[in-house]
Order: C-alpha cells, then structure tokens, then sequence
C-alpha cells in the first residue's frame, strides 16, 4: 500500500490480512497526486501490527492529553521520539524529525480496528511527517466546481453539518477532494486543497432525510465516491453550524476570526516542531479566501446556490 505525495513516498505495511484489507479500504479509488516537483520525495514506512494486548506505554506522564473530540495520549522522549496512545486499543512510535528516512511502528487490537478509528490512527500517526513535508490536515469537507472555479472547503468538526453541506455540492455536480481531514499545501497560487485518501462517506440518517438524491444508498449507511477533483486553491471558506429553522443563511466573517476558527480544526498543539509553518499556512488560507458562518436550516436542497450564488443550483448524482 503507496501513498505518493508532493515530496513524501509513505508505504503502509500490514502482514495480517485484517489490516491490509482496512487500509486498501481507507485508500480505495484515490487518484493520488501529480507532484510536478522535481526534488525527491522522502521515503517513510509505517509499520502496522495487529495485536492481542498493546506494548507497555512509557513510564513518564504524557505531556499531552485530550479526550475531545477523541481521547489521544502523547509522550516524549528525550531524542524526541513521540509515541501517541490511543484508548481504544492503539499504540504508534513516531522517530524524531532527524530521522531521514523514518519508521513508523503501530500496534493496534482487534475492538480499535473495528471502532471506525483505524482512519485516525492513520492520519493522526503521520500527520507529523506530513507537516514536515509541507502538508497539513484541516478537519473539513472539500469540493470543487466541475469547471475548476472554485474550490470550497467546509470547516467543523463532527456533528456541525459540513458532510451533508458537502454532499449537497457533490449533488450538483461539483467534485469531490476529502472529507472530514483534508491536505493543504502552500504552493506559488496560494494555498491548494489536495485529494485526500478515504473515499467512503459514512452518512447520518437525518442527511438521507434531507438528501432525497442519496435515498438509494441508505440502507448501507454510506455514500462511496467515483468523481473526483484535482487539487484547487481554496477560495471559499464556510464553517457550517446547525440551527433550528428551514431557511439557511450566511454571515461573512473577517480574516482573524477565520484565522482562529481554521487554528482550532487544524492546529495539533502537542506538534510543537511544525506549529510556526502551520499558523503561516492557516494565516494565508485565511486571507486568501472569502470566509463565512453557514447557518444551516433544513433546506439543504438549496444550499448548492447559496454557495455558489447560483439560486437554481443544478442537482445530479454523484456519479456522472
């Protein structure tokens, strides 16, 4: 399993068929990434391990820990290796920056495989070395316009509305970039929006409610992706949040507030080796982009033209 991206080679390696199935899985029908860049890309293994009972943590405290919106224990040695402990039933040791051609080890059990985590596990595992390589994660859902005009990103975390506000523009005929983590990338045109591996969307029951087009798929409980987009630079930013009402509506918002509100679905505090390059990122997405509060009603049917400013907004599967 091959993950080629702009300046990184990251090969996932699993023995038991488990977990080669879960990744291939999470890949799908990724296109990947055209990388026009002539340096080499650095080479990374990470080495996955399905296991009955997980390795001993360290024994110093971790000096990072948070339960929301998922529980994440980090530790520290002093050569800077970290190691990331999942409660779930996950462990990963991720080499110091140093390291030239570093090694990724995970162990994770059976009940974390399972828990609809392993993604996490993935992206949260690599996220460092990818930040490392200039490529940063936004906890968000990214579509573009068939026509290359527009990129929009949905910026929120769970439960705020951005999934079925994306599905709604794949709906009408835009393309689909990532959903719930996507890749940034600073390159001469400003901050670009990359196609991000895991192609199937797991879809709330209230989404089918609203999304009389995704009624078909219901039954499975997910929508698989077939169209995808190339790498856009960002030029829309909302940040979706539910309300009671049918009538959605939207309410520009300044660069700062932007700024923030990027920082606090993005930013992982406990990367300190990366954070000046990533606040620079976020802070230049911010001003590129025309930024809004989505205030989302039940009218989701609509929202395609809110968006784009199209009022009709043309509806059509998510496949052509």
């Amino acid at each position: 399993m091959l993950l080629v991206l702009p300046g990184l080679t990251i090969q996932l390696v699993a023995e038991q068929p488990q977990v080669q199935q879960a990744g291939q899985s999470w890949l799908g029908e990724w296109p990947g990434l055209a990388d026009d860049d002539p340096a080499p890309r650095r080479p990374v293994e990470f080495h996955l391990r399905l296991v009955a009972s997980l390795p001993p943590r360290p024994p110093t405290p971790p000096f990072f820990t948070t339960n929301s919106p998922a529980p994440l224990h980090v530790y520290t040695q002093t050569d800077g290796t970290l190691t990331l402990f999942f409660p779930e039933g996950g462990l990963v040791t991720i080499p110091p920056p140093s390291q030239a051609d570093p090694t990724l080890t995970g162990w994770l059990t059976e009940k974390l495989l399972h828990s609809g985590r392993f993604e996490d596990l993935l992206w949260v595992s690599l996220a460092p070395v990818l930040r490392q390589a200039g490529l940063f994660l936004v906890h968000g859902f990214a579509a573009a316009a068939p026509d290359a005009s527009q990129t929009i990103l949905l910026v929120g975390r769970s439960g705020s509305g951005k999934t079925t506000t994306g599905l709604a523009l794949l709906q009408a005929g835009y393309h689909y970039l990532g959903n719930d983590l996507v890749l940034l990338q600073q390159r001469g045109d400003g901050v670009m929006a990359l196609p991000t591996p895991g192609q199937v969307i797991n879809v709330r029951p209230k989404t089918f409610d609203l999304l009389p087009g995704l009624r078909p798929q219901r039954q499975q409980g997910t929508v698989q992706i077939q169209r995808w987009g190339g790498a856009g630079r960002v030029s829309h930013i909302y940040f979706p949040q539910v309300e009671v009402g049918t009538r959605s509506t939207l309410h520009p918002l300044t660069q700062a507030v932007g700024w923030a509100r990027l920082m606090e679905e993005s930013v992982d505090r406990w990367d300190t080796a990366t954070l000046t390059p990533h606040l620079d990122l976020l802070h230049q997405l911010a001003g590129q982009a025309r930024l809004f509060s989505l205030h989302l009603g039940t009218d989701v049917v609509q929202l395609p033209g809110l968006l784009t400013g199209n009022k009709t907004g043309r509806l059509a599967g998510l496949a052509d």
